[in-house]
C-alpha cells in the first residue's frame, strides 16, 4: 500500500492475481496427476466456480492462502514422485509465503495431506522404494532454512513488538481457535459448511457425485497407489 497508496483495486488486487494463479496451479497439477486434457478442463472449472469467483472478489487472503497451498501440494507430489529435490524446496517457499498470509496452516495443511502419500512404497527396478526416502538431508535442511528465512523475520519483530498478546492471537484465536471456538462471532454447527459446498461449486455441483465415485473407484483400483500416472516421465521434472 505504500507503494501504490489505498483503495477498493489495491484491496481486492490481492485477492483477484491470486485467483489467476488458483487456476494456474490447478491446471499444473491437472496436468502432472492425470493429463494435458484433465488439466484444461481442471482449470476451466475452477475458475467458474462460485465460491472462488466471490473469494477474489470480496478481496480475502484465504484466495492467497489457497494458492500457496496448492502451489506447495503440487510440488511435494512432484517432490516425492520423481524424486525432484528442487520441487521440494519450492514447496518449501512456498509454505513459507503461505504462513505470512493465514499462519501456521499454510505448512500444516500441506504436510499432513502429503505425509500418507510420502509413507507409501513403489516398485523401482524390482524392490520396494518408500516415498519419503527420495528427500535428501540437505534439501531437508536447505527447506527449514528457505521457509523461516521467508516466515521468521515477520513473525519475531510482531512478537518482540506485541509480546504474548500476539502469540496467543496467532496460536490460540486463529489458529486453534477457529477449529474449536466461535470465531467473528459466527457461531455454527460441525456440519456448518456442509451445505456450503454444493451451493459455492455451483455451477457444477452435479458433477460432485460422478466426480467422487471416480475418484474412489480409481483408488481402488491402482491399491495403494496414489493418482499420479505412473508412466510419467520422471526426467521432466528433475
Amino acid at each position: 500500500s505504500w507503494l501504490i497508496g489505498w483503495s477498493e483495486t489495491t484491496v481486492r488486487a490481492g485477492a483477484a492475481l491470486s485467483y489467476i494463479g488458483v487456476v494456474l496451479v490447478t491446471v499444473l497439477l491437472g496436468r502432472t496427476l492425470f493429463s494435458e486434457r484433465a488439466g484444461l478442463w481442471a482449470g476451466f472449472i475452477t475458475a467458474t466456480t462460485l465460491q472462488l469467483i466471490i473469494s477474489a472478489h470480496v478481496g480475502v487472503y484465504d484466495t492467497l492462502l489457497l494458492l500457496l497451498t496448492l502451489l506447495a501440494l503440487w510440488a511435494l507430489y512432484a517432490g516425492f514422485s520423481f524424486g525432484s529435490q528442487r520441487h521440494f524446496l519450492i514447496a518449501a517457499a512456498a509454505m513459507g509465503l503461505g504462513a505470512l498470509a493465514k499462519g501456521p496452516v499454510a505448512f500444516v495443511y500441506p504436510l499432513l495431506i502429503m505425509l500418507p502419500f510420502a509413507m507409501m512404497h513403489d516398485d523401482v527396478n524390482g524392490r520396494k522404494e518408500t516415498r519419503i526416502t527420495r528427500i535428501h538431508g540437505t534439501t531437508i535442511v536447505w527447506g527449514i532454512v528457505i521457509f523461516f528465512a521467508i516466515a521468521a523475520p515477520w513473525f519475531l519483530s510482531q512478537a518482540l513488538v506485541h509480546g504474548d498478546k500476539f502469540i496467543a492471537y496467532l496460536l490460540g484465536y486463529q489458529s486453534f481457535g477457529r477449529y474449536f471456538d466461535v470465531v467473528e462471532n459466527q457461531t455454527g454447527a460441525w456440519w456448518y459448511y456442509l451445505p456450503l459446498i454444493p451451493v459455492g461449486f455451483i455451477p457444477w455441483t452435479g458433477t460432485l457425485v460422478g466426480g467422487l465415485a471416480t475418484l474412489v473407484s480409481i483408488i481402488r483400483t491402482r491399491q495403494g497407489q496414489f493418482l499420479g500416472d505412473p508412466d510419467v516421465d520422471a526426467e521432466s521434472f528433475a
